[in-house]
């Protein structure tokens, strides 16, 4: 894999990170809703830039705010096609395959925690964190601590950087 950088598009964290790395998969865990959306605006803003952007939205909130120019958006709300375990691993691997280096923003792990509970959400995480590595993805995700310290542990021993 090569070292393609990318960037958080908020300078003070590049600098801090050194940027963002291919496969890099980022779990920002906030409970400030109004900052951490200027952090994924600034992402998906500096991703657009980079090359093709998907936002998996797994509220109905994440679907309706505006994106950007470029981000597609994934419709994983509760009753939509890709609102089940399956179907959404599926579909987000799909979409992996046939665009590399695709930058993904996560919007709804406590969502699928609620929807699914802690096992399949665990589950969820810990096949597509893996996956996204290896296709080159940078891929942000957002918890809350809501979402429990079980998961939180599991989510530490998987991913590359988690931001609390």
């Amino acid at each position: 894999m090569t070292t393609t950088r990318g960037e958080t598009g908020l300078p003070p964290f590049d600098e801090l990170l050194g940027g963002l790395l291919a496969g890099d998969n980022v779990v920002w865990v906030t409970d400030r809703d109004e900052r951490y959306v200027v952090v994924a605006q600034a992402f998906l803003a500096s991703s657009v830039r980079r090359g093709p952007t998907l936002q998996v939205a797994c509220t109905r909130a994440a679907l309706e705010r505006a994106h950007p120019a470029g981000v597609d958006v994934l419709d994983a709300t509760a009753g939509s096609n890709f609102g089940q375990y399956g179907p959404l691993c599926d579909e987000i691997e799909r979409r992996m395959a046939v665009t590399p280096r695709l930058s993904i923003l996560f919007v709804g792990l406590d969502e699928l925690d609620r929807r699914w509970g802690h096992t399949e959400t665990t589950r969820f995480f810990t096949r597509m964190c893996p996956s996204m590595l290896q296709s080159g993805a940078i891929t942000y995700w957002r918890a809350t601590r809501r979402i429990g310290p079980g998961f939180l542990e599991r989510v530490r021993q998987v991913t590359q950087c988690l931001l609390e």
